[in-house]
């Protein structure tokens, strides 16, 4: 109970939108399905702000990469990887993580423009300790983004336990073919409605988006 995770989860509706196979896999056909159910959301009542995230925290989804940095080896995967996730505008906000430099994820972080990065305090400590981290590069998963912008630490894996640093990147600017861990799935809502009064037109949002797409959790 003494444990700060980092996060605001008071009034804080999440659930998810698995996409299916043929969507998922497309990054057009991705962005397009965040940007509309994400712009609808955000035009309900009570709504302050809605993102969609690859995975939430402390619950055990997304994934681990190992990252290279200028004038370091590459960290093991296993070991010394860190937390990334992908997400859209918006999902700092959404729970309450604050941007302790630079900027977030924001809408105009599209493909054919620079591919940004934030990171957690701890991601500088380990792997940027000298000169200031904004405007650096460094090499995740054969990609190359700039960091744009620092952000708190949250407890990724629960909180009785060690956490990786964490890295977010521009779901905007995935690349397609991604694997499942990193695809974009849970919406998360920050509002000054209860969740359940909430909950009914976010689903008909979706469901206006597309009939079909399941919604769960």
């Amino acid at each position: 109970q003494g444990v700060d995770p980092g996060f605001a989860s008071e009034r804080v509706l999440t659930l998810r939108t698995s996409l299916v196979s043929a969507r998922s896999a497309d990054s057009v056909r991705r962005t397009d399905f965040y940007d509309r159910v994400v712009a609808g959301v955000q035009a309900l009542p009570g709504v302050q702000a809605a993102a969609y995230t690859s995975g939430l925290p402390m619950v055990l989804t997304g994934g681990i990469a190992g990252v290279e940095v200028p004038s370091q080896e590459v960290r093991n995967r296993r070991e010394n990887g860190v937390s990334l996730r992908y997400v859209t505008p918006q999902f700092f906000a959404a729970l309450g993580i604050p941007v302790v430099q630079g900027r977030p994820v924001e809408p105009g972080d599209r493909p054919g423009r620079q591919r940004v990065a934030v990171v957690s305090e701890s991601f500088i400590r380990e792997f940027l300790p000298n000169g200031p981290p904004l405007g650096k590069t460094f090499r995740v998963r054969g990609l190359e983004p700039t960091i744009v912008g620092v952000v708190r630490d949250i407890k990724v894996r629960g909180l009785e336990r060690t956490n990786e640093p964490q890295l977010y990147m521009a779901a905007a600017q995935a690349p397609s073919g991604l694997g499942g861990l990193y695809i974009p799935k849970d919406l998360v809502i920050r509002a000054s409605v209860p969740g359940e009064t909430l909950l009914p037109g976010v689903c008909d949002v979706i469901r206006r988006v597309d009939p079909e797409q399941p919604i769960s959790d």
